[in-house]
């Protein structure tokens, strides 16, 4: 009797393996991540995440706490997306990645860490080009340097001395 017990307890304990096994496959399958870094921006992906659902992205500058970018993306069939999260970087060593549902649990996160002092886009953004303003600037002063030159030229006429 204690013989057909322990079968029947190990009979059930190797019938529910297989799904905590591909539950636990799937966990390990599943990846967030961070790629593509650029002064403007960063893609974030996720692969092995729930089916057609949604998901609330936020990017945090982990030295401050403050928050970069925020986006909402919804899983393709295969569980996977991949988006742009647009952020100013300028400055910034290290990021954080949190993927959350809509009513808040995280599902995950990612971090991506640059060298330290090696920040990305470590030069300030100066705005737009100046370049029409020095070209017209430049071209008025060479103007108004030729206009000087020609009126004191006119002023210059040969002297011519009479004859007595």
């Amino acid at each position: 009797m204690r013989l057909c017990r322990a079968l029947a307890v190990l009979g059930l304990a190797a019938a529910l393996s297989p799904p905590a096994a591909a539950a636990a496959a799937q966990q390990q399958k599943q990846h967030i991540g961070l790629h593509d870094m650029t002064c403007t921006g960063i893609m974030a992906q996720g692969k092995g995440l729930a089916r057609n659902a949604s998901f609330d992205l936020t990017l945090v500058d982990q030295d401050d706490g403050g928050t970069l970018a925020a986006k909402k993306v919804r899983s393709s069939a295969e569980g996977e997306f991949m988006t742009r999260l647009p952020a100013r970087l300028n400055q910034v060593l290290s990021v954080r990645l949190v993927v959350a549902r809509p009513d808040g649990t995280k599902v995950g996160f990612a971090d991506h860490v640059m060298a330290k002092g090696a920040a990305m886009c470590n030069l300030p953004f100066t705005g737009p080009s100046r370049a029409t303003l020095l070209l017209v600037s430049g071209t008025a002063t060479l103007g108004l340097g030729l206009l000087l030159v020609a009126a004191t030229r006119r002023d210059r006429s040969p002297v011519r001395l009479r004859r007595r």
